[in-house]
Protein backbone atom coordinates (compact mmCIF):
# COMPACT_ATOMS: atom_id res chain seq x y z
CA UNK A 1 0.00 0.00 0.00
CA UNK A 2 1.30 3.50 -0.77
CA UNK A 3 2.18 5.91 2.02
CA UNK A 4 -0.83 8.03 1.11
CA UNK A 5 -3.09 4.99 1.26
CA UNK A 6 -1.84 4.09 4.71
CA UNK A 7 -2.25 7.66 5.92
CA UNK A 8 -5.81 7.82 4.61
CA UNK A 9 -6.88 5.42 7.33
CA UNK A 10 -5.52 7.55 10.18
CA UNK A 11 -8.07 7.79 12.95
CA UNK A 12 -8.26 11.54 12.73
CA UNK A 13 -9.91 12.28 16.07
CA UNK A 14 -7.45 10.04 17.94
CA UNK A 15 -4.39 11.55 16.26
CA UNK A 16 -5.52 15.16 16.73
CA UNK A 17 -6.68 14.45 20.29
CA UNK A 18 -3.38 12.83 21.23
CA UNK A 19 -1.35 15.73 19.84
CA UNK A 20 -3.58 18.27 21.63
CA UNK A 21 -3.12 16.35 24.91
CA UNK A 22 0.66 16.31 24.46
CA UNK A 23 0.67 20.06 23.73
CA UNK A 24 -1.53 20.86 26.76
CA UNK A 25 0.67 18.70 28.99
CA UNK A 26 3.74 20.56 27.77
CA UNK A 27 1.93 23.88 28.28
CA UNK A 28 1.18 22.95 31.89
CA UNK A 29 4.93 22.56 32.44
CA UNK A 30 5.76 25.77 30.55
CA UNK A 31 7.13 28.83 32.24
CA UNK A 32 7.63 32.25 30.74
CA UNK A 33 5.67 35.05 29.20
CA UNK A 34 4.65 33.20 26.06
CA UNK A 35 2.21 30.93 27.93
CA UNK A 36 2.90 28.15 25.44
CA UNK A 37 5.26 25.18 25.61
CA UNK A 38 8.90 25.58 24.84
CA UNK A 39 9.65 23.76 21.59
CA UNK A 40 12.02 21.46 23.50
CA UNK A 41 9.00 20.16 25.47
CA UNK A 42 7.80 18.48 22.25
CA UNK A 43 10.81 16.32 21.28
CA UNK A 44 10.75 13.71 18.51
CA UNK A 45 10.52 10.91 21.08
CA UNK A 46 7.10 12.14 22.23
CA UNK A 47 5.92 12.80 18.67
CA UNK A 48 7.27 9.53 17.25
CA UNK A 49 3.90 7.97 16.27
CA UNK A 50 3.11 11.02 14.15
CA UNK A 51 6.57 12.08 12.91
CA UNK A 52 5.75 11.48 9.22
CA UNK A 53 2.81 13.87 9.66
CA UNK A 54 4.72 16.55 11.57
CA UNK A 55 6.16 19.76 10.22
CA UNK A 56 8.00 22.44 12.16
CA UNK A 57 7.42 26.02 11.07
CA UNK A 58 9.10 29.11 12.47
CA UNK A 59 8.03 32.74 12.45
CA UNK A 60 10.85 34.93 11.17
CA UNK A 61 10.36 38.70 11.46
CA UNK A 62 11.35 40.68 8.38
CA UNK A 63 12.94 44.14 8.47
CA UNK A 64 9.54 45.72 9.14
CA UNK A 65 8.84 43.29 12.00
CA UNK A 66 6.20 41.36 10.06
CA UNK A 67 6.48 37.60 10.51
CA UNK A 68 7.23 35.36 7.58
CA UNK A 69 6.77 31.65 8.08
CA UNK A 70 9.56 29.22 7.15
CA UNK A 71 9.30 25.44 7.11
CA UNK A 72 12.15 24.12 9.24
CA UNK A 73 11.24 20.47 8.90
CA UNK A 74 8.67 18.50 6.94
CA UNK A 75 7.83 14.88 7.71
CA UNK A 76 7.56 12.35 4.92
CA UNK A 77 3.75 12.53 4.79
CA UNK A 78 3.85 16.33 4.58
CA UNK A 79 6.34 16.02 1.71
CA UNK A 80 4.02 13.53 0.00
CA UNK A 81 1.03 15.84 0.38
CA UNK A 82 2.92 18.82 -1.02
CA UNK A 83 4.60 16.81 -3.77
CA UNK A 84 7.97 18.25 -2.74
CA UNK A 85 10.07 18.95 0.34
CA UNK A 86 9.40 22.48 1.54
CA UNK A 87 12.11 22.39 4.24
CA UNK A 88 13.87 25.76 4.26
CA UNK A 89 11.15 27.47 2.21
CA UNK A 90 9.13 30.47 3.28
CA UNK A 91 5.40 29.92 2.86
CA UNK A 92 5.02 33.21 0.97
CA UNK A 93 7.47 31.86 -1.64
CA UNK A 94 5.66 28.56 -2.23
CA UNK A 95 2.03 29.67 -1.89
CA UNK A 96 0.10 31.77 -4.38
CA UNK A 97 -0.73 35.33 -3.30
CA UNK A 98 -4.42 34.34 -3.34
CA UNK A 99 -3.89 31.40 -0.94
CA UNK A 100 -1.21 32.91 1.30
CA UNK A 101 -3.55 34.78 3.71
CA UNK A 102 -5.62 31.61 4.13
CA UNK A 103 -2.49 29.49 4.56
CA UNK A 104 -1.08 31.62 7.39
CA UNK A 105 -4.41 32.39 9.11
CA UNK A 106 -4.08 29.45 11.58
CA UNK A 107 -0.57 30.58 12.53
CA UNK A 108 -1.75 34.10 13.22
CA UNK A 109 -4.73 32.81 15.20
CA UNK A 110 -2.44 30.50 17.22
CA UNK A 111 -0.24 33.49 18.05
CA UNK A 112 -3.29 35.54 19.05
CA UNK A 113 -5.00 32.85 21.14
CA UNK A 114 -1.86 31.10 22.41
CA UNK A 115 -3.62 27.81 21.70
CA UNK A 116 -3.68 25.13 19.01
CA UNK A 117 -5.74 25.85 15.90
CA UNK A 118 -7.26 23.14 13.74
CA UNK A 119 -8.50 23.55 10.19
CA UNK A 120 -8.92 21.78 6.89
CA UNK A 121 -6.32 22.73 4.32
CA UNK A 122 -7.90 24.12 1.16
CA UNK A 123 -8.66 21.35 -1.32
CA UNK A 124 -6.40 22.75 -4.04
CA UNK A 125 -3.34 23.14 -1.80
CA UNK A 126 -2.48 19.43 -1.76
CA UNK A 127 -2.99 17.43 -4.94
CA UNK A 128 -2.30 13.73 -5.36
CA UNK A 129 -1.70 11.77 -8.54
CA UNK A 130 -3.78 12.79 -11.52
CA UNK A 131 -4.78 16.02 -9.77
CA UNK A 132 -6.79 14.29 -7.04
CA UNK A 133 -7.53 16.75 -4.25
CA UNK A 134 -6.27 15.51 -0.91
CA UNK A 135 -8.37 16.27 2.19
CA UNK A 136 -5.81 17.26 4.82
CA UNK A 137 -6.55 18.30 8.40
CA UNK A 138 -3.98 20.63 9.96
CA UNK A 139 -3.31 21.19 13.65
CA UNK A 140 -1.11 24.21 14.35
CA UNK A 141 0.42 24.11 17.85
CA UNK A 142 2.26 27.28 18.92
CA UNK A 143 5.57 27.04 20.77
CA UNK A 144 8.39 29.28 21.92
CA UNK A 145 12.14 28.98 21.58
CA UNK A 146 12.99 31.78 24.01
CA UNK A 147 10.20 31.61 26.62
CA UNK A 148 8.72 34.94 25.61
CA UNK A 149 7.60 34.92 21.99
CA UNK A 150 5.55 32.48 19.95
CA UNK A 151 8.07 31.86 17.21
CA UNK A 152 7.72 28.17 16.35
CA UNK A 153 4.87 25.86 15.50
CA UNK A 154 4.55 22.10 15.55
CA UNK A 155 2.14 21.20 12.77
CA UNK A 156 0.22 17.94 12.44
CA UNK A 157 -0.94 17.23 8.87
CA UNK A 158 -3.31 14.31 8.40
CA UNK A 159 -4.85 12.93 5.26
CA UNK A 160 -8.33 11.66 6.02
CA UNK A 161 -11.38 10.25 4.36
CA UNK A 162 -13.99 13.03 4.17
CA UNK A 163 -16.65 10.70 5.55
CA UNK A 164 -14.53 10.30 8.73
CA UNK A 165 -14.54 14.03 9.40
Amino acid sequence: MSALGELAVVELDKAIGALRAIWHGARARAAGEAGVPHRSELPPEILRPWLPNIAIVEAVPDAAGVSRFRVRLAGTAAVSFAGRDLTGSFLDEVTTPRLYPITIAPYLKAIETRAPVEDDVLPDQFLGGEGTRLPVRRLVMPCTSNGDDIDQFVIGLFLYRPESQ
